[in-house]
């Protein structure tokens, strides 16, 4: 007689790549703040912790709630991970320090890759240079050159500065079609 066993207790693995993943779509879409996530954070695992020094038969009596909060931190930590890891929103990022008449330094990140019409590339970009001063910052940028005898002497690591303002990627417009865009910003 075999027994059904579900396959979150098989793989208990699962369930903490389901609380991660849960976690990176709800600070996607959401963005809550950082400190909220912390105090979140901590709040859920002090429970987990609280309800496991309790006596025996009342951790067996709350071992689901423990089960949950253990959950729920893992999706706030996962949250304060994506917050973190997101470009949009670090003071330092050149998008939100770059202002209309602002230089760019940059170093060619990526070897020039040969497309029909242009040269594609990755910048990393290092400072915004604005009033004489090198203000540091981070960040990468995709471009496309004109095909030119002297961008062909480009090479991986030149350093380059940028007086065009940067456009934004622009998708198709197709309803489910791949978002480029989208793709980019990570």
């Amino acid at each position: 007689m075999h027994s059904y066993i579900p396959i979150w207790k098989q793989a208990p693995l699962l369930r903490v790549v389901l609380a991660f993943v849960v976690g990176i779509i709800l600070q996607y879409y959401f963005n809550f703040s950082a400190d909220s996530l912390i105090g979140c954070t901590l709040f859920t695992l002090c429970n987990a912790i609280l309800i496991n020094q309790l006596s025996i038969s009342l951790r067996f009596y709350f071992r689901h709630l423990q089960s949950v909060f253990i959950f729920v931190s893992i999706i706030f930590t996962a949250m304060l991970v994506t917050s973190q890891n997101d470009h949009r929103r670090h003071d330092a990022w050149y998008g939100n320090l770059r202002q209309s008449r602002d230089l760019l330094l940059a170093r060619i990140d990526e070897p020039l890759t040969e497309k029909e019409n242009t040269y594609k590339s990755i910048l990393k970009i290092s400072f915004v240079l604005r009033n004489n001063q090198r203000i540091p910052c981070f960040g990468k940028m995709l471009v496309y050159f004109k095909k030119d005898t002297s961008i062909r002497k480009l090479q991986y690591g030149d350093q380059l500065l940028i007086n065009k303002p940067a456009q934004p990627i622009k998708n198709l417009g197709n309803p489910g079609a791949f978002d480029n865009k989208q793709y980019q910003s990570f």
